[in-house]
């Protein structure tokens, strides 16, 4: 194999877990770019649970849910859209039911119940709504401009309880949570539980983004890995006057700008979190106000824990305010976890939860499966970050630049988006493989480093080293890296000494679909179908002509590594933005 003027350069990859600043991984739209759900129910809202009591009974203050269209006839119902008598109900002093597991992936861009893009909004929720313990599954909210985003929007002087919500995918902009946008006035979460993703701006917590004016969450848990600017938390974005978190504990990833922890962003004006434990792989601010439990504290913390594998912002478990009373919790190593069902006696049978050793507490009957980087005492490493919390969904969406109309594949991997195929625009200094058309349209074109550096699109642009090292730790690392990021097909087998044929392919399990598009060098063109190489903005040396620096994945290896090449050979070129989940929302 030929590699002129290339020389392949091991490099360490920096301690950068998954879903680094995650406005999703997050996520685009779950919509028209994603992998749909299938269902056989109609999506078209259900009313009659609500108009047949009535009819049976004016003054009815029990109902019962059974059906998918049935919630989404009470999200019509709470926010004055049936077009049925009253005009709107907030069910306030009444009581629903929830009587069995429900799907709700036929609406691809779920309607809170209780919608409000402030908290001056009149569409709350107040009755009393009991799962019953059953699992409401395939949530997906897609509106990265409107607050008060969850499966209920907004709850005053309302419950929700005994509730499940698994594989939640949602996206909004301030007051976004997996049950709820915000509790306010006197509300309760009791006894519930989310899976999934969360993203926003401000306020986004796994199960409520904002709690507020006497309200909790209590006896509840989240699995969901969740992502935003700033006051961003396992649990609750923000718990504020008189409010309170207790009993809780979250196991998903969490990261943010300011203000972000395992439970809770910001706790003030007499609010308290007691009794709770972050147990998440990693929580991660680029600034200020980052702490294992919570980022700014000025109420009241009470016997609460964290592990003390938790990776911080620098990529360490080092974390200087320690304590059951303070923002960073106190230590709980993951042997004490699996050696103490209720974690120090904080989730208990009597409080609902269900517990066994080496699991972590459970509810409605059931426990819970340890998270890969809780099972050991073992040091956590970004494997143990990436693999943490639901499977990865490969979320695609698509671009076109302007420039020539042609249109591109993106994926949204921690906290960048990047093209999920090579660029392929015309520029002086850059050529199609072998000089064929075809090769640019199969493996892009391939460009010098000067071109490289300002061909991406507007709003886009070449990926640096801690890009790309972000990307490879997202992978799983140099090791095995190269494997998960090729494309499933395209790469060329190999044969070893003994005759033993093995396939070039990977898994492609982020989306990133890399094809091996050769280079170009001094008029000759080289290992197409073999390897990769693409740009990277950084220089090794701008004094030097072999002063460029590339990343490279071998047909016959599982690796990714780090090289440098001539400024004058053509390479691929990837091009990376910060996260669109939500560009533009500030």
């Amino acid at each position: 194999m030929q590699f002129r003027h290339v020389v392949i350069i091991s490099f360490l990859i920096l301690a950068a877990a998954v879903a680094y600043w995650v406005y999703v991984d997050v996520l685009p739209a779950r919509s028209s770019m994603l992998v749909s759900r299938q269902s056989s129910e109609s999506s078209a809202p259900d009313t009659r649970w609500y108009t047949d009591a009535l009819d049976a009974n004016p003054n009815e203050t029990s109902f019962t849910i059974s059906t998918a269209a049935g919630l989404a006839g009470l999200a019509q119902i709470v926010n004055g859209t049936w077009g049925g008598t009253p005009a709107k109900d907030n069910f306030s002093d009444k009581y629903i039911k929830l009587a069995a597991d429900l799907d709700l992936s036929v609406y691809r861009n779920w309607v809170p119940v209780g919608t409000a893009d402030n908290a001056g909004g009149d569409n709350w929720f107040s009755g009393q709504f009991d799962g019953g313990g059953h699992v409401i599954s395939g949530l997906t909210i897609n509106r990265s401009r409107k607050d008060t985003q969850g499966l209920f929007g907004l709850i005053v002087r309302g419950r929700v309880a005994n509730l499940g919500v698994e594989d939640v995918y949602i996206k909004g902009r301030d007051r976004v949570g997996g049950i709820a946008g915000e509790l306010n006035n006197n509300s309760r979460v009791i006894r519930s539980y989310t899976t999934g993703k969360v993203a926003g701006v401000k306020l986004v917590g796994g199960v409520a983004g904002n709690v507020m004016a006497g309200s909790s969450v209590t006896n509840s848990y989240s699995a969901a890995a969740v992502s935003g600017r700033d006051d961003v938390a396992g649990i609750a974005g923000g718990v504020y006057m008189s409010s309170r978190v207790a009993h809780c504990y979250s196991t998903g990833a969490v990261s943010a700008h300011v203000i972000t922890g395992g439970v809770a962003g910001s706790v003030s004006d007499n609010s308290s979190i007691a009794a709770s434990a972050a147990l998440n792989p990693q929580v991660k601010g680029r600034s200020w106000s980052v702490g294992r439990l919570v980022g700014d504290h000025r109420g009241t913390l009470t016997n609460n824990a964290a592990y003390v594998g938790i990776i911080n912002t620098a990529g360490n478990t080092m974390w200087g305010n320690k304590g059951s009373d303070k923002n960073d919790a106190g230590d709980c190593t993951a042997d004490e976890i699996n050696a103490s069902p209720t974690i120090g006696g904080r989730f208990r049978y009597s409080n609902g939860w269900t517990t066994a050793y080496g699991r972590l507490p459970g509810l409605h009957g059931k426990t819970v499966e340890m998270p890969h980087h809780l099972r050991t005492g073992a040091a956590p490493s970004e494997t143990d970050a990436a693999e943490s919390g639901p499977a990865r969904e490969i979320v695609i969406d698509t671009i076109t630049d302007a420039r020539d109309g042609k249109k591109y594949r993106t994926v949204n991997i921690g906290d960048r988006t990047w093209m999920a195929e090579n660029l392929n625009v015309a520029e002086d200094s850059s050529w199609c493989y072998a000089n064929a058309d075809s090769n640019c349209t199969k493996y892009g074109r391939l460009y010098s480093w000067s071109a490289a550096v300002k061909t991406c699109p507007a709003g886009w642009r070449l990926p640096d080293s801690a890009d790309w090292n972000n990307l490879v730790a997202a992978a799983g690392g140099k090791e095995t890296g190269g494997k998960r990021l090729k494309s499933a097909s395209g790469w060329r087998g190999w044969e070893d000494d003994e005759g033993h044929y093995t396939l070039g392919n990977g898994t492609d399990e982020l989306g990133f679909s890399a094809l091996p598009g050769g280079y170009h060098s001094a008029g000759r063109f080289f290992n197409a179908g073999t390897v990769a190489f693409w740009w990277s903005a950084t220089e090794v040396s701008a004094a030097i002509a072999d002063g460029g620096q590339l990343y490279v994945i071998q047909h016959d290896l599982d690796k990714a590594s780090e090289g440098m090449a001539h400024k004058n050979n053509g390479h691929s070129v990837r091009c990376v933005t910060e996260t669109r989940f939500l560009e533009g929302d500030y």
